[in-house]
Parts: C-alpha cells; structure tokens; sequence
C-alpha cells in the first residue's frame, strides 16, 4: 500500500490522478485549535521509492463541524541537522475535504537516519461555508442542461462555469484524454525536468493507464457528470443533491480526475435524481476561510 500511495503522489502531480470521496457535515464554527497528533517516519530507499515524513493535525474545539475542507501552508520546517524538510519544488497545498476525525496530514521530505527531532511552521486554513453565505450555491432543474454551461447566478457571480456532462459526451471527452504516444510523450518530457528517472516515469504511466481503466467501468442512470476548467473545478469543495422540496438525496460516491487542463466530477446517487433535482455548489470563497497558526517545536522523530 505504501509504494502504491507513493506512485499515486507521484502520478497526481502529472495530471494522472482519481480521487474517491464522501460527503462531510455542513455546521458552524468557534473557538478551534491545532494539537499534533500522529508522527509517522519511513526512511528507507528502494529503486524509484524514497521514505517520506508525515505529521497528522487536529482540529478540536467548539464548531469542529462547521469545518468542510482544510490545507496547511508550510512556513518552514527542519530536522535537528539542519535539513530542510521542505521540498524546494513543493507547490502550494489545495483545500482537501476534511475527514470525520477532523485530522489534516502534512507532507514533509525524509529526514536523514541521524536525525531525531524536527520542527514545523505555518499556517492551517480552514473553509467555512456558514461564515460566507455565497459559499452555498444552488442550481434547480439543473440536469436538464447537458453539455453546454450551467445558468446560475451564484457561480456567475463566483466565476465558476461548471457543464453537466452527457454520457455520450463523458465517454467522447475520456476518448480525447486517453494517454496516446503524444501525451506520453509530454508526460516523460515534463518527468525528465523534474529529475524523474525512465523507470520511474515508465511506472506512473503504466499507472496512469490503470487508472484511466478504473474509469471506464459504465456508470449507472443515476450518475451525474460535471466538468469544467481545472481552476473553477478546483474551487468546488463538493457537490451535493437535492430535490425539489428540499429533500436531500444522498451521494453515496464521488469521483474526480484531471488532465491538467480540465477536471471532472462523477457524483454516484444511492438513487436516481429526478429531473427537477437540485445541485447544491459548496465554493471556496475569501470570507469562509480563517487561518490558524501552527508552531510544532522538538517534536522526536519515532
């Protein structure tokens, strides 16, 4: 499992991504703060695979729930030799859901085996939608517009264009995407700049076509499809269902990928929405957000 987490790491950085989630709860949000919790240190080295270096953060206090997805942005951190553990090529960390434990994990580089403690500082950003009421959107009789973008208020105002995808649409776009010799090609050159070896970069795109198999099993009536420009559908913290007198319908999975370019959703109903159906827009916005300082000193390396 580990070696598979790793390549997937590796093959999301390039696009090749498909990431399976729930739903989290919707609430308020007071008096938070950050306690570490689990240190989990793997140095080890072999072929392609390096160890790595994670601290899990927690998030307690009064209105824990209202928190729907969270990121940490590293200011720095270090071992007790004076190594960086943060990668100099590291970009900056995307709003994740959050999990029921309300835990946020942090990804450091691996520490040298003489090391014993380390250090980290930054910044945990929390998304809260009830602080911001533009962070709710919803879109009625929205699946009966296939293939051309949504007509909303609330995401013209955030400038976000979502489309709901046909399946005839869905299969044509995945068709496009297949990873054929120019993509490859574009994949190993781009590896190549960041130092990956052809071992390596014969792994992920083997991946990377595992992957795309997954997604092609056929999907059932019930699916909903969206798409749209990686930067809008990034701002998407989820997606829920609704019908038309406010019933909740519930969506039991959810699925995404990405080419780089563009991003799509496949949400998977435990039962058919009805054409009226409600799409219910969770967005990251300025106002919902609150930041919380994190300052982790002397913490021992297990």
């Amino acid at each position: 499992m580990k070696r598979l987490e790793r390549l997937l790491l590796r093959a999301a950085s390039l696009g090749l991504g498909v990431v399976v989630a729930t739903s989290p709860r919707l609430l308020g949000q007071t008096n938070l703060q950050v306690v570490r919790g689990e240190v989990v240190d793997d140095r080890f080295s072999e072929g392609m695979l390096t160890g790595h270096l994670h601290v899990e953060l927690g998030i307690e206090g009064e209105g824990r729930d209202g928190i729907k997805a969270a990121r940490f942005l590293v200011k720095e951190s270090k071992d007790d030799t004076g190594f960086s553990l943060v990668d100099k090529d590291r970009k900056e960390a995307r709003f994740e859901k959050v999990d029921q434990q309300m835990r946020v994990r942090v990804d450091l580089a691996t520490p040298p085996r003489k090391a014993k403690r380390f250090q980290l500082s930054g910044k945990l950003e929390l998304f809260v939608p009830a602080k911001d009421p533009k962070a709710v959107v919803k879109v009625p009789d929205a699946l009966r517009t296939k293939d051309k973008p949504l007509k909303s208020p609330g995401l013209k105002s955030a400038k976000v264009g979502v489309t709901i995808l046909s399946k005839n649409a869905y299969e044509a776009q995945k068709k496009s995407q297949k990873l054929d010799d120019a993509k490859v090609a574009e994949i190993r050159a781009e590896g190549k700049k960041r130092g990956m070896s052809d071992k390596e970069m014969d792994a992920l795109i083997e991946l990377g076509k595992a992957l795309q198999e997954m997604g092609d099993a056929s999907l059932t009536d019930a699916a909903v499809i969206l798409t749209g420009k990686l930067a809008d559908m990034e701002r998407i913290v989820d997606v829920g269902l609704q019908k038309s007198d406010g019933t909740s319908i519930d969506v039991g999975e959810s699925s995404s990928s990405s080419d780089g370019k563009t991003k799509t959703m496949v949400l998977k109903p435990r039962e058919a929405p009805p054409a009226d159906a409600v799409l219910v827009f969770t967005l990251l916005t300025e106002k919902a957000k609150i930041s919380l300082p994190v300052d982790l000193t002397d913490v021992p390396l297990p």
